[in-house]
């Protein structure tokens, strides 16, 4: 079993947008900061610095964006690699 985080929306546009609050999120933990998560920006490479942005996206490395068709192909072969045979991911309220 693995813990992902999954941002699914019709479009992966759509869901890359969604995404921004969960990226400002671990920023913001990097950063040890323990706010509310915000709500998504149209472009992130405004909020964090190169070294936030890296330590963010170490902690999203199992993070998958994009539309049900997007989601289905990158997270079978996640599983395939991995593996793994059940997926739990939690809810985020986005």
């Amino acid at each position: 079993m693995a813990g992902v985080n999954i941002i699914a929306a019709d479009t992966d546009a759509e869901a890359q947008h969604l995404f921004t609050s969960l990226q400002m999120r671990f920023a913001d933990m990097a950063r040890e900061s323990r706010d509310y998560m915000q709500p998504p920006i149209d472009n992130i490479e405004t909020y964090w610095s190169d070294p936030k942005k890296a330590q963010a996206q170490r902690m999203h490395a199992c993070s998958f964006v994009g539309s049900p068709e997007t989601l289905r192909k990158e997270l079978k072969a996640f599983m395939t690699k991995t593996g793994v045979d059940e997926l739990y991911g939690g809810y985020s309220g986005l």
